[in-house]
């Protein structure tokens, strides 16, 4: 008999499974992406005392720079044969791997990352990570990551660093204080000394600031801030919960990025610790300062249509994938910028995209357009002479003539705002604008 063809059960099964996935991407700003290859990357610089484990065939360690980075030598391979693939005999070189680990290393935390190979077959292999992590006394957590499902690069943070901080907390610290603790800051200079020095007058220790200036111990403390402050809090609901479930109030705030941003996001964190008087004393100052430099710019400036790109979000700093990369949109319109919308994605995509924007409260007028070497063109259409664009689209703007400054290059908090305007003076003033 020949081969049958597939039931209509099957067939609408299937229909149905990749009717989700094309719905999970349709209109968004980011890109899918594999789990296992984008938290292998987000942890190879993290400092700290932990072993990763890639459980797959070791080519799956080809996905990412494994030689690069502080902890690349704490990376392992279970190395699976496609014999023991085909035959499920997965568990006991994970079992003999992270023996090894435990008695040569004694790492205090060991993440297990599934692979394609793994997933395909249904090994459950948390069984042979949660036995070791008992007999060992380790923390050993088991993630099914793979490339086989959809996933943002936000969705991928969010899940990772919820299960960072599910680890085992490290001792309270016997001071008292109002500890806050702060997620999402951009990764250059995510907190001045004027800012630290506001908190820290107005009553406040600076807990921690995460992801990317915190190690494993940060993250094994996260339970002792008072208030943890997040930046699009929308974006990580099930780093939000956890932290929630361990006691800390959880204040949303914006990326601090100019007056109107900065301020809201320090008179959030002054109303959650209940330090709201004190704050606005430290800040007043510091304020009329920053206001006076976005006046003295809108005054002196006639300020042009500047093009807003937004590429496929491939990145691992909080801040850039925050509210879509729009973080700094706020700061361009607060500076008189008309800004235009440049969207990389399908063209008949655009009334999705369009719509994304409007339910975030974006009313700038946007356009869609299909790959880097076509934003050029985009620009010219549209007379765009000024730019914000990622790094992997700057060259081909210059070249065209068109000045760009970079993505989220921008200082956060009040004290970075002199310099933010003197980077878009140069901007102007490179494009020939009065």
């Amino acid at each position: 008999m020949g081969e049958q063809p597939p039931s209509a059960t099957l067939r609408a099964s299937d229909e149905a499974f990749w009717q989700a996935q094309e719905k999970r991407k349709q209109g968004s700003l980011g890109q899918p992406c594999c789990t296992q290859s984008k938290m292998s990357w987000a942890m190879i610089d993290m400092p700290g005392d932990f072993a990763v484990v890639i459980h797959g065939e070791s080519d799956c360690l080809n996905c990412f720079h494994h030689h690069n980075g502080r902890n690349a030598a704490r990376y392992f391979s279970t190395r699976l044969t496609e014999a023991q693939i085909t035959t499920g005999e997965t568990q006991a070189p994970l079992r003999h791997l992270l023996r090894m680990i435990a008695d040569q290393l004694t790492p205090d935390a060991v993440i297990v990352l599934g692979t394609c190979p793994v997933e395909v077959i249904g090994d459950r292999f948390e069984i042979v990570v949660d036995a070791l992590a008992e007999e060992t006394g380790i923390p050993m957590i088991a993630l099914h990551t793979s490339g086989l499902k959809l996933s943002s690069l936000t969705e991928m943070q969010d899940w990772l660093y919820s299960t960072l901080a599910k680890l085992p907390q490290l001792p309270p610290p016997p001071e008292k204080s109002l500890r806050l603790g702060l997620f999402g800051m951009p990764v250059r200079n995510p907190l001045g000394a004027r800012t630290r020095a506001i908190l820290e007058q107005a009553g406040v220790l600076i807990h921690g600031l995460h992801p990317h200036t915190t190690g494993l111990d940060g993250w094994r403390s996260v339970s002792h801030a008072d208030v943890s402050a997040v930046v699009d809090a929308d974006a990580s609901p099930r780093l939000v919960q956890t932290l929630e479930e361990q006691g800390s109030l959880v204040r949303e705030i914006p990326l601090p990025i100019g007056v109107q941003q900065s301020v809201a996001a320090l008179e959030a964190i002054g109303d959650a610790l209940n330090i709201s008087e004190a704050m606005h004393a430290e800040m007043t100052s510091d304020r009329n300062a920053a206001m006076a430099h976005i006046a003295r710019f809108r005054a002196t400036h006639d300020t042009p249509r500047i093009g807003m790109a937004i590429r496929m979000l491939n990145t691992y700093r909080s801040d850039q994938l925050a509210h879509d990369g729009l973080g700094d949109l706020p700061f361009l319109l607060e500076c008189g910028f008309d800004v235009m919308l440049f969207i990389q994605g399908p063209p008949e995509e655009a009334p999705r995209f369009e719509h994304t924007l409007r339910t975030l409260g974006v009313n700038c007028p946007v356009r869609v357009f299909p790959g880097p070497f076509l934003l050029v063109e985009h620009f010219q259409r549209e007379d765009i002479r000024l730019a914000y664009a990622p790094d992997s689209t700057l060259n081909l703007l210059r070249r065209a003539g068109i000045p760009a400054i970079p993505s989220r290059v921008f200082a956060p908090w009040l004290e970075g705002v002199e310099h933010n305007v003197m980077q878009l003076e140069s901007l102007i003033h490179e494009g020939g604008t009065p």
